[in-house]
């Protein structure tokens, strides 16, 4: 018998605050993977495009915890498909399967980050 739990987690920043994040490189490099940071900085509005990844993984590292799973901003990228869409990779081994989705929105001011996370168990 398969049993699941779903949780999720969101979370709202204000872009210029990440703006420091982004500014210092010692943490820019354990908050962002190197294929986020080149995503971001692609863009015509860079700040934008982090700050929405810091949302979607707080909201993540909020829904992992809700399953016992302690994560780190460094433990998580966020990329986008081919279609544009989000997807979220948790880049260690855990316990248990999850399904994992992460949806990203933001305006020139705030990035909010929506995850759900659910465990399946056998």
């Amino acid at each position: 018998m398969v049993t699941s739990d779903v949780h999720i987690g969101v979370d709202i920043v204000e872009v210029e605050r990440i703006g420091e994040v982004v500014r210092s490189r010692s943490i820019l490099e354990r908050t962002f993977t190197p294929g986020e940071v080149a995503y971001c900085n692609k863009k015509i509005r860079p700040l934008i495009h982090f700050a929405g990844r810091f949302a979607g993984k707080e909201a993540l590292i909020k829904a992992f915890s809700n399953h016992g799973v302690t994560l780190h901003m460094s433990e998580i990228e966020i990329i986008n498909d081919e279609k544009g869409i989000p997807t979220a990779s948790i880049l260690r081994e855990l316990d248990n399967t999850y399904v994992v989705e992460v949806s990203i929105s933001h305006t020139e001011r705030h990035a909010v980050g929506m995850a759900l996370v659910k465990a399946e168990r056998t």
